[in-house]
């Protein structure tokens, strides 16, 4: 029996090719704020939100909804393009496309003359899929009384044109996702629907009163030819809850490894906590107009999830946030906050070009003039860590085969504290030659040297047993 087999990277984000575990626990490592990525102090993009991130050859393309300044009365949404070189610092590029203020100066890619919630784009790796329908975008239709999940097609990924609807029943009123899954070979999309407390679906929009007893719900479909999609389902977290309200899901595979991350906004109103309300920031008096005339929009508060699944539907989730709104200011803890773009990419380090990180984005200030879209890191598989303290702790994992003849890790230990693999048959007992030593150090590919070769091991079913002394692992490789 061989037992598991490992195909890529293991990213040590959860314990399932762990069989024995001994003082080690699963860390979880939140991004890092780092700098103002785009500034929006354009007036049609006084309030923006629901972002998404795509590199597409060496260029870094920022898609986000805008909004003018008071959009409550008038609730029109455009859709504004941004880009760079670094995925550090954008720029607005002039795209002459649409008009505002008498001038088509401006990046607004996409409106039209209706309400538009949405518009979420993405980039087709399907190798089969024609060169003019490489960008697709998804925008829900609220008009009537069924809502519909339009689709758009671009060759450039700046002009659309509008193709249809797809056939999936959903409500759709958030940032709808869709990718082309290679190793799956289907499409993948997660929609926004809505479900009673006995898990039912709604599929429609519920009113302020039936929303007391509503749970907004992220649901999975798949398609093999983006015409006929499998009846979606409703996303399950290990632990059984249903409960958790998701705005978003932000579910993407992970391109380094067979994993699936999510990074959802959770939703959370608290209309009946007004004691708090008086310390909190006011916005300059907005918050008050709103929980006076009882909008949510004063009550509402949200903060980013992080999950992974190995299928894309059954997920584990951290049941703390990942990403809160942060100490408060004068334009913060508002309804907006904590909506992350959609998807990573990788960007060079700041102090070392030769190291990538993992850069995320998510806006802020939304009720200020100067509204702004911020860039985070994380490095490079580092969400989750298995992680031992000072006096040490080891993982042996579950049997399983492996081909390659090297072997390198994703760590970071102290000064003091040190990471040791070995690789052990199929009773866990440790095999002659194959003992790394004492490693120390802090790298995302460090090489781990053995005495014998290790494709002497390919196919035969094994254990690696890592000990962890005051020590991260976030991810290994056999290659």
């Amino acid at each position: 029996m061989k037992g598991y087999i490992l195909k890529n990277r293991e990213v040590c984000w959860d314990m399932h090719i762990a069989d024995r575990i001994e003082n080690v626990k699963l860390e979880i490592h939140r991004p890092v704020r780092k700098n103002i990525a785009l500034e929006c102090t354009e007036p049609w993009e006084y309030e923006t939100g629901y972002l998404g991130i795509l590199k597409i050859g060496d260029m870094y393309r920022l898609y986000y909804r805008a909004r003018e300044k008071d959009f409550f009365s008038t609730y029109k949404n455009r859709f504004c393009y941004a880009e760079s070189r670094d995925g550090k610092t954008f720029t607005h590029p002039s795209l002459g496309m649409h008009e505002f203020g008498g001038s088509t100066d401006n990046n607004i890619y996409f409106q039209e003359n209706r309400v538009v919630d949405n518009f979420s784009v993405f980039y087709d790796e399907n190798p089969d899929c024609p060169e003019d329908e490489k960008f697709k975008a998804l925008s829900q239709d609220s008009g009537g009384s069924v809502m519909k999940l339009l689709y758009y097609k671009s060759a450039d990924g700046i002009h659309f044109e509008k193709v249809g609807a797809l056939d999936v029943p959903g409500v759709f009123d958030s940032y709808n996702i869709l990718f082309w899954d290679e190793a799956a070979e289907e499409y993948k999309m997660y929609i926004r629907d809505f479900h009673r407390a006995d898990g039912s679906q709604m599929q429609y929009i519920p009113s302020e009163e039936v929303m007391k007893h509503a749970y907004r719900d992220v649901r999975l479909t798949r398609s093999k030819d983006f015409i006929h999609w499998t009846k979606p389902e409703m996303i399950r977290f290990s632990d059984g809850d249903i409960h958790t309200q998701l705005y978003t899901g932000m579910i993407f595979r992970y391109k380094r490894a067979d994993i699936y991350l999510g990074l959802p906004t959770r939703y959370n109103n608290r209309p009946d906590q007004n004691q708090n309300y008086k310390y909190l920031p006011g916005w300059n008096g907005q918050r008050k107009k709103f929980i006076d005339a009882g909008s949510r929009i004063g009550t509402v508060f949200n903060d980013t999830g992080i999950m992974t699944s190995h299928d894309g539907l059954n997920f584990d989730k951290w049941n703390g946030a990942y990403m809160t709104t942060g100490m408060e200011r004068h334009d913060n803890w508002a309804y907006m906050d904590c909506y992350p773009a959609y998807d990573i990419v990788e960007t060079d380090s700041d102090w070392d070009g030769d190291v990538k990180e993992i850069s995320l984005y998510r806006p802020e200030g939304w009720h200020a003039s100067g509204h702004r879209i911020v860039r985070y890191t994380v490095r490079l598989d580092g969400f989750y860590s298995w992680h031992s303290g000072g006096s040490g702790g080891s993982v042996t994992t579950v049997p399983l085969t492996f081909e390659g003849n090297s072997l390198e890790i994703n760590f970071a230990t102290s000064s003091l504290g040190s990471v040791r693999i070995l690789i052990c048959d199929e009773g866990g007992n440790a095999m002659d030659g194959y003992d790394s030593g004492i490693l120390f150090g802090d790298s995302a590919a460090r090489p781990v040297d053995f005495e014998k070769p290790l494709d002497l091991l390919n196919g035969r079913t094994v254990r690696i047993r890592f000990e962890l002394e005051d020590a991260d692992l976030y991810s290994f490789r056999f290659q």
